[in-house]
């Protein structure tokens, strides 16, 4: 008798599950240290963080004699709302697959093995993606190619950096409006140029593309997890999707909720390009430290944490190297490396934003989740047929529900404008 979908069903999660939830802590240094801070949402509920923001002014006032007292004060206090992103990983096993594997229990786990765990692996990838962005979640920015199917893309800063896999189905969004520009473009991933990387699209690209204007994977625009860069930040993110500025509380309203950030170059603005940028150095390092320090309620002894591309790591190295100063290699939990600053690891990670360094205090970021990381089996079955059963395949389908939410925004902070 052969081993069917259904004769599998009952063990899969339980074979399989495990692994997912060890993969997501411990391949991505970021996820790995956000998930330490995971905070479960009431069903049906968004999640609320309520805020200290002012101080009584009547404090400590001094007064002469028979003077007029001061007007009495109060503490004041404001609250973020946060929602979970939906957020879903799928995979298909055909009807030969089955077929071909029908007479082996271990070959026919070790073809559903093989597509769950690279699902694994793409869905790690795509939520460290999105942990490092800004809520947008672009793949890449568009640099030049109007009028053509041949389109070059860098990562908004200049660099050749991208997140395009082999093919990729992607829209196009207005950078100005937030518009989607043309939509459901099938994009084929090319090769390195001197001003980013070439994709080739399935339609022309319209006249109206600008420079600013990014691809995002089709049909996510405003549906992705919030990420340090709109977190980590002095402004509110997107204003299209986040009207009332990060978890519905704007800078404007509540300046201290505005992250620290350090512009290396002295500047006042991020730079799209290497003439701004310099040299780290560890004055910047400590200018950082000290902003957090004065800031907000935290000091440079609750940061554990900084986070950076691999060449800004070469960067650090090559500085301490330079001024003869000590540092160590540090093995962290989960099996990835770290140089360290002041005992501090400094971690880098292949797919973190370029020219900048973060400061975070970890504990102060996390996942809020209303429903954790699984298979969906409401109906008894991990496996469901494709297309009713008019196609001869079978599919699965990962779920999580939760959002990046910031507990203390000002407690972090970043340095812009670094060469790499």
């Amino acid at each position: 008798m052969s081993f069917s979908l259904s004769d599998a069903s009952p063990i899969l999660k339980e074979v399989y599950l495990p692994p997912v939830r060890e993969v997501l802590n411990n391949a991505t240094p970021l996820l790995k240290y956000i998930e330490k801070e995971i905070q479960e949402i009431p069903g049906g509920s968004d999640f609320i963080i309520p805020l200290h923001t002012g101080r009584n002014d009547a404090a400590g006032d001094g007064r002469g004699e028979n003077e007029t007292l001061a007007v009495a004060g109060k503490q004041s206090f404001a609250r973020t709302n946060t929602a979970p992103k939906y957020l879903y990983s799928r995979l298909r096993v055909s009807g030969p697959v089955i077929a071909a594997t029908k007479n082996n229990k271990g070959a026919f786990l070790k073809a559903l093995e093989s597509e769950m765990k690279y699902l694994m692996q793409d869905t790690k990838r795509a939520f460290n993606r999105q942990l490092h962005s800004d809520g947008t979640d672009p793949i890449g920015f568009y640099v030049s190619g109007v009028g053509t199917t041949t389109v070059v893309v860098d990562d908004g800063l200049g660099n050749r950096f991208d997140h395009f896999n082999k093919t990729t189905l992607v829209d196009l969004i207005d950078a100005t409006d937030d518009g989607v520009e043309q939509a459901a473009l099938t994009a084929t991933r090319g090769s390195l140029v001197s001003t980013g990387r070439e994709i080739t699209v399935s339609a022309s690209l319209d006249a109206d593309a600008a420079e600013g204007d990014f691809f995002v994977k089709s049909g996510t625009f405003g549906k992705q997890m919030q990420g340090i860069a709109g977190i980590v930040s002095d402004a509110d993110p997107n204003s299209t999707l986040y009207p009332n500025g990060l978890q519905g509380l704007s800078v404007a309203d509540e300046p201290d909720w505005a992250a620290q950030v350090v512009y290396a170059d002295g500047g006042t603005s991020e730079a799209t390009s290497a003439g701004s940028r310099v040299d780290i150095s560890f004055e910047v390092l400590q200018d950082l430290l000290t902003a957090i320090s004065v800031n907000s309620d935290y000091d440079e002894s609750d940061v554990n944490l900084f986070l950076m591309s691999p060449g800004m790591k070469n960067q650090y190295v090559r500085l301490a190297r330079n001024e003869r100063v000590f540092f160590n290699n540090m093995k962290l939990d989960g099996g990835f490396s770290a140089v360290s600053y002041n005992g501090k690891p400094m971690v880098w990670d292949p797919q973190a934003k370029r020219n900048r360094i973060y400061a975070l205090v970890t504990e102060t970021l996390m996942l809020a989740r209303l429903a954790d990381l699984d298979w969906m089996d409401k109906d008894g079955s991990v496996f469901y047929r494709i297309s009713g059963g008019d196609v001869d395949a079978y599919g699965a389908t990962l779920f999580v529900y939760q959002e990046l939410a910031a507990k203390v925004r000002n407690a972090n902070g970043v340095i812009l404008n670094l060469n790499e």
